[in-house]
């Protein structure tokens, strides 16, 4: 299974001082996800998600529930880039686990 997670800055904002001195963080990224869908009354809904942080992007055996492979990217960063960039990944340090995976499940930021 694939996912991506959002995680939070302590810091609210970018900083307009780029300079890397131990004080701020320079190297987050403003993130905004989307949730849609229908309720059970038919109408339709959205849920949009934003956030200053990071992202966490996640390949997880879901039987075991157990982490295979993992990157940490600035919030703005691609689900479906970045998925790809673990699969490959994946292929070169565990060629194995892919052999024996018989399906893979993703959220539709995938697609």
């Amino acid at each position: 299974a694939m996912d991506s997670k959002a995680l939070s800055s302590f810091a609210k904002r970018k900083n307009k001082n780029e300079a890397p001195d131990g004080r701020r963080d320079t190297d987050a990224d403003y993130g905004r996800k989307e949730y849609r869908g229908v309720d059970d009354n038919g109408k339709a809904w959205e849920k949009i998600v934003k956030w200053f942080g990071y992202k966490l992007h996640l390949i997880v055996d879901a039987t075991y529930e157990l982490p295979v492979t993992f990157k940490v990217t600035k919030a703005s960063a691609s689900d479906i880039t970045e998925g790809h960039e673990l699969l490959h990944q994946m292929q070169e340090r565990q060629p194995e686990i892919l052999k024996t995976a018989e399906t893979m499940a993703a959220d539709r930021g995938y697609d």
